[in-house]
C-alpha cells in the first residue's frame, strides 16, 4: 500500500509487554490496527487541544487534576475567614456544574 509519502515499510519497536498491550487497547478503541495507530499519534497532523480532551493520555489527566486541585486550593485559601465563604463556594460550584451539563448537553 502506498501512502502519500511512498511504500510503508515494516518496522521494528522495542517495549514492555505492558506498554504494548496499552497501545493495543488504544488502537482498538480508535477502531485502527496498532501500525496505523502508532503512526496516526506520533505522526500525524498536531494534535489540537479539541483531540486530546477527546483521548487524553493519563499524564494529561494527571497535569489538569494538578492544576485544578492547585488553583482550588490557592482560592480556598484567599477566601478563608471571609464571612459567607462556604456558601459563596457553594453557590460558585453550583454555577460551574449547571454551565458544564449545558455543556454535555450540547456535545
Amino acid at each position: 500500500m502506498r501512502g502519500p509519502e511512498g511504500k510503508r515499510r515494516q518496522r521494528a519497536v522495542n517495549m514492555t509487554d505492558h506498554e504494548w498491550e496499552r497501545i493495543g487497547a488504544r488502537a482498538n478503541a480508535a477502531g485502527m490496527p496498532v501500525s496505523r495507530y502508532i503512526a496516526h499519534r506520533l505522526a500525524g497532523p498536531a494534535e489540537t487541544p479539541a483531540a486530546a480532551v477527546a483521548d487524553p493520555s493519563p499524564e494529561l489527566l494527571r497535569r489538569v487534576l494538578r492544576e485544578v486541585t492547585v488553583l482550588s486550593r490557592i482560592e480556598r485559601q484567599r477566601m478563608a475567614g471571609r464571612e459567607g465563604e462556604e456558601e459563596t463556594w457553594t453557590m460558585i460550584a453550583a454555577r460551574v456544574d449547571a454551565q458544564l451539563a449545558a455543556e454535555e448537553g450540547l456535545g
